[in-house]
């Protein structure tokens, strides 16, 4: 869903689009250019979106990062 907002907008690029997150975190890592912002689901395989999020946040400080989830759980709505 995200991915078909961004790519009918012109005020985001588009540069990576993963489905696990350890992927992501090794694609940032091998990144010549960082991004600006990361789009994080907190529902997804092999590392979930709130540990992705720590890890965006501890190796790539620059990066802006925000979750979205479809979830109606308090407790993850409102983990910061």
């Amino acid at each position: 869903m995200i991915r078909t907002i961004l790519n009918k907008s012109n005020t985001f690029d588009l540069l990576f689009n993963w489905n696990n997150g350890r992927q992501l975190v090794d694609q940032l890592e091998d990144c010549t250019e960082l991004p600006q912002i990361c789009i994080i689901d907190l529902h997804i395989p092999l590392m979930n979106g709130i540990e992705m999020a720590n890890r965006i946040k501890e190796k790539f400080p620059s990066i802006k990062l925000f979750g979205y989830t479809s979830s109606i759980k308090d407790s993850e709505i409102d983990n910061p």
